[in-house]
């Protein structure tokens, strides 16, 4: 097949070439009616109704919802302590969860009489030395870096501030009321 311009088994089935010409399909509109009736107007009002009534009724139980979840997030945190206790152990359901319970508990007693006094120390200790703290920090930091972390005039202000209210109110008791004179 000499000069027919066509590849490896082409033919007159391969489609127009070039120079050809393929006529336009008629275009062809199709309309599409949407029937609206009176029974589709009030499923639609249903739904928009039960859902404002579904998101009003989640407001006014929002703290009902809330402890719900966090129970939730409780009951779920228990079961592999309680199921390690009831199948491993063979404890019965109701102890492992009274067990699980009493250790929580017990944490967090333990947590709050070691983490209460140390913040509280550490509060007094920033109440003390935090003004020194952040000049020293200030100075280093533009000594070495260049940048003043406080201006220098809140600097002035808080040392003038600090220094005039120790000063001017005379002695204090150990309750930071003014001695009796």
């Amino acid at each position: 097949m000499v000069g027919t311009g066509s590849v490896a088994g082409g033919g007159a089935d391969e489609g127009p070439t070039a120079d050809e010409q393929v006529p336009a399909p008629e275009a062809r509109r199709e309309t599409t009616e949407v029937v609206t009736g009176v029974a589709t107007m009030w499923r639609a009002a249903g739904v928009v109704l039960s859902t404002l009534l579904f998101v009003w009724a989640i407001g006014k139980a929002r703290d009902l919802v809330a402890m719900l979840a966090i129970s939730l997030f409780f009951g779920m945190a228990l079961v592999p302590g309680v199921n390690y206790l009831q199948y491993k152990r063979g404890w019965k359901r109701g102890a492992a969860v009274a067990a699980i319970y009493l250790a929580g508990l017990l944490a967090l007693i333990l947590m709050t009489v070691v983490l209460i006094p140390a913040i509280t120390r550490l509060a007094d200790e920033i109440g003390r030395n935090g003004t020194r703290w952040l000049t020293e920090l200030n100075r280093w930091a533009s000594d070495t870096i260049g940048i003043h972390i406080v201006s220098p005039e809140a600097s002035r202000d808080a040392v003038w501030s600090r220094s005039r209210s120790s000063c001017s109110n005379g002695p204090r008791s150990s309750r930071g009321r003014r001695a009796a004179p």
